[in-house]
């Protein structure tokens, strides 16, 4: 990707509902023990940033950060 000079960027800020995640261990299919519980909803930031792929003129929007924030949702 090409990122040089002035791109459009765009931040996306979502709130993530993981009530219904359950990790389980591939071996048994039994679920992963959970740590310390921080909540079902999780604030993240993903950055965009519509750009043309390297070689190419057409312009798509490539993911360049996603973060977990901290406040609530």
């Amino acid at each position: 990707m090409k990122l040089k000079g002035e791109q459009p960027e765009v931040d996306l800020v979502s709130c993530l509902d993981s009530s219904e995640v359950v990790t389980r261990y591939q071996s048994n299919d039994k679920p992963v023990p959970a740590g310390p519980d921080d909540g079902d909803r999780h604030k993240v930031l993903a950055r965009m940033v519509f750009a043309p792929p390297a070689g190419q003129t057409t312009k798509v929007w490539f993911l360049v950060e996603e973060k977990a924030l901290a406040g609530k949702c």
